[in-house]
């Protein structure tokens, strides 16, 4: 009881922090146009889809092989998260992707993983652009200081997928207000303080091409604890878009819930979720 009162205070803390932060930010313009409007129905037929499992179990061996990151040994994506993202990728089709946050690489991998399903002989490389405010593949970067055994771009090069993707170094609103390219999807998973997120989705939509997808990573609807075993939050995610649909934005959050398959803390809760334009 004292322990959920504790971490109760500390998340409220965190929360009235955030918005404290948020407020010192001027309105943005946010326009969600070309964002493409999904339902749950979409993302469960790609989750339940046999096809695609049977796809996954085939590649889920070289990828574990290569990108051997256990789950809770570093702040990398879940290893069910990874697999989810994997599944959208194939789901969704896109041509290209931005991913905001490659830290070690985790998902970056299974991102060039399901890209290289998608028209090997064909991508227009890089099929994934990875920003991220550190050079996660320098000698002391993320990878090394997490004990890992090699960095995000040896992982791709043992792959066989070094050549799909290219790695930026640079401040996420830097990059996303001259983007290089248009995306089909983009991942946020950089900073997930509600100032920076608030910046990230408008610059971001003017980054996609029509009907494309933002995906959201450390989403907590309401801000809610999404575990029993750790009702820790991360607030910033949820406030930015919930200043955004106050100045109007037509957006709304379709967090992904429960996934058919395990993710951490023994659960199958992700904290994965989908942006979506409202109609």
């Amino acid at each position: 009881m004292f322990e959920r009162i504790r971490v109760f205070r500390e998340n409220q803390k965190y929360i009235d922090y955030e918005r404290r932060e948020l407020q010192k930010l001027s309105t943005v313009d946010c326009d969600p146009r070309r964002l493409r409007s999904i339902d749950e129905a979409e993302i469960h037929r790609m989750f339940t889809d046999t096809i695609l499992e049977r796809e996954w179990n085939d590649s889920a061996h070289s990828l574990s092989r290569h990108c051997a990151i256990a789950d809770g040994a570093t702040s990398a994506v879940n290893p069910g998260d990874r697999r989810a993202l994997y599944y959208l990728i194939r789901g969704f089709h896109p041509c290209r992707v931005l991913e905001i946050g490659t830290h070690v690489g985790a998902s970056t991998a299974h991102f060039a993983a399901a890209l290289a399903m998608e028209n090997p002989t064909g991508l227009e490389n890089p099929a994934l652009v990875t920003v991220d405010l550190e050079d996660v593949n320098a000698h002391e970067g993320p990878w090394k200081r997490m004990n890992l055994k090699c960095s995000p771009a040896e992982m791709l090069q043992n792959l066989g997928h070094r050549d799909l993707v290219l790695f930026i170094t640079d401040k996420s609103p830097n990059f996303l207000r001259s983007p290089r390219y248009q995306y089909d999807l983009i991942f946020l998973d950089g900073s997930h303080a509600a100032s920076v997120v608030y910046q990230e989705i408008p610059l971001a939509l003017s980054a996609l091409k029509q009907n494309g997808v933002i995906l959201l990573h450390d989403f907590y609807p309401n801000n809610k604890a999404l575990w029993s075993s750790n009702r820790r939050i991360v607030p910033g995610p949820s406030l930015a878009v919930q200043r955004l649909c106050e100045e109007g934005a037509p957006l709304q959050v379709c967090p992904l819930g429960a996934l058919p398959w395990p993710t951490k803390l023994g659960s199958n809760v992700t904290s994965l979720a989908v942006l979506t334009r409202k109609t």
